[in-house]
């Protein structure tokens, strides 16, 4: 909008032809944005950073916070996939070093970057302390996949689960790369299209 954009606009008014009128609407984002950068960038410094305060001030808002980014379209499963493959990989890295089940759950809830996983992820831990499956206790909550589940129970059941943990986070971490390049590759020419359009 500050540099690609305003640099259409002298070729296409040249040509004195009507634009349609999301390309006029486009071009009047672009001029305003060119007018007033100094806002724009002061937004873009202080708006993660209260963003961050936040945060780390009211749980209950990060908890709200990561719920609606889970409930986003395409990118709340990055997102979850983000989660789970932070979760995973520590599990795995724990539990071959010996450290329990139940320990292994309460130290991932630091990591995996989302408080409503964190939250699954401690809930999931009380449930083990009682006597539950990992597998079915992570079952109850929704931020589990079912092919993850199936995952944790198969290596639950063969007595490998930090192996399992390993092979899932190892899947995520080529699975994840693969989709945003696909995201990427779809906005691409659906910006292309709205320029034109």
């Amino acid at each position: 909008f500050t540099f690609v954009i305003p640099q259409f606009i002298p070729v296409l008014e040249s040509l004195k032809i009507p634009l349609p009128w999301l390309t006029a609407v486009m071009f009047s984002v672009s001029e305003s944005m060119v007018a007033t950068w100094w806002l724009w960038g002061l937004l873009l410094v202080a708006g993660p950073l209260a963003f961050m305060i936040a945060r780390s001030k009211a749980p209950k808002m990060a908890w709200w916070i990561d719920k609606a980014k889970l409930d986003l379209p395409v990118l709340g499963e990055l997102q979850q996939m983000l989660a789970l493959s932070r979760f995973t990989h520590n599990f795995s890295m724990l539990a071959r070093s010996g450290i329990s089940v139940v320990d292994c759950l309460r130290l991932c809830q630091g990591v995996v970057g989302n408080h409503v996983v964190a939250h699954a992820l401690g809930e999931t831990e009380q449930a083990v302390r009682e006597g539950h499956t990992i597998s079915e206790s992570l079952g109850r909550h929704t931020v589990f996949p079912p092919l993850f589940l199936q995952m944790v129970s198969v290596g639950e059941a063969s007595g490998k689960l930090e192996q399992t943990m390993s092979k899932v986070s190892a899947f995520y971490n080529e699975e994840i790369p693969r989709r945003v390049k696909k995201m990427f590759g779809v906005l691409e020419p659906l910006l292309t299209l709205g320029l034109i359009s």
